[in-house]
């Protein structure tokens, strides 16, 4: 079978850049001068990065372990996922991760989004909304 040769040209990455200059004036162009958007503060942002850097350091630890022969649950639980869909562990154990994060996400945006109508309903008949969750 024959190497198929890629030509990486100038050509390209100035398409690019032409493409993407008239949404950056037009939104330059506005006129109207707005507050900024502002942004969280820095505490709050070092903050998100240290519980980020925490949930990636035991990814790695689990994923390092796995392929290291230490960690031996993972390949059961892999073969468990293979098990109960059919599709190969390395890719149904993941699959049930994302799967699992977005039933989550969906109950937890269902149950905001009744407490949000609950709220408005009850500010329309005079009675005080709540603010807990």
């Amino acid at each position: 079978m024959a190497k198929r040769r890629t030509h990486r040209t100038p050509w390209a990455a100035l398409a690019g850049a032409l493409l993407a200059r008239p949404a950056a004036a037009s939104a330059q162009v506005s006129g109207d001068k707005a507050d900024p958007a502002g942004g969280a503060a820095i505490g709050e942002v070092l903050i998100a990065s240290g519980m980020a850097a925490v949930v990636t350091g035991l990814a790695l630890i689990v994923v390092i372990g796995h392929r290291s022969g230490r960690i031996p649950q993972v390949g059961r639980l892999a073969a468990f996922a293979e098990r109960v869909s059919g599709v190969p562990g390395w890719a149904s154990l993941p699959f049930a991760f994302v799967g699992g994060s977005l039933l989550d996400e969906h109950g937890r945006r269902a149950g905001v989004l009744a407490r949000m109508d609950r709220d408005r309903d009850r500010a329309r008949t005079g009675e005080r909304a709540t603010t807990a969750a």
